[in-house]
């Protein structure tokens, strides 16, 4: 990470694929994996234009096997990816979030997730479906806080909207087969 200009700022090495706290040369607080700085995916995602503004959850009913996740932008590409390895049930899809609350929702459930025992089946986002309600509670009860606007996912009535700009797209909840 130091060949790339970034400052390490943890005081110890985390693994290759823990994200590890650094500070990119252009001064913004990032926390890339060195597995992903690796294969290319670079230092800082401000610097590199990334807006992660998506958060999703996908299950695959017939391995038992749930995926959470984020990503930037259009949802659509990297759900077929999971689809391809048959995470295709789409049980919750949060598009338009604002900056920051797509990571630290991700960072939160699976944090949640750990604290409760729960351990992934592999990476760190995939569990056992089993965990599913525990996921999606979560999820739901999560506060979203959207400038110029209030929104919060409920538990039990989904999407409940504030005051919203017309026409603006701000967090769409879906379940769907990708």
């Amino acid at each position: 990470m130091e060949e790339l200009g970034g400052t390490v700022l943890e005081p110890e090495w985390l693994g290759s694929g823990t994200p590890h706290r650094v500070r990119c040369p252009e001064g913004h607080l990032c926390d890339p994996t060195p597995g992903n700085i690796r294969y290319g995916t670079g230092l800082c995602r401000v610097c590199a234009g990334l807006d992660w503004d998506v958060f999703y959850v996908v299950t695959d009913d017939e391995a038992g096997e749930l995926k959470f996740g984020i990503t930037s932008g259009a949802a659509r590409p990297r759900l077929k990816v999971h689809a391809r390895v048959g995470l295709r049930t789409q049980q919750r899809l949060l598009t338009g979030l604002p900056d920051g609350v797509a990571l630290a929702l991700e960072r939160f459930v699976r944090q949640a997730l750990l604290r409760t025992g729960e351990s992934p089946l592999r990476g760190r986002e995939y569990f056992s479906s089993s965990v599913l309600q525990q996921v999606l509670t979560i999820v739901d009860s999560y506060p979203i806080e959207v400038p110029g606007a209030t929104a919060a996912v409920s538990r039990d009535h989904g999407l409940e909207p504030g005051p919203l700009t017309e026409g603006s797209e701000l967090i769409s909840l879906e379940r769907a087969t990708i």
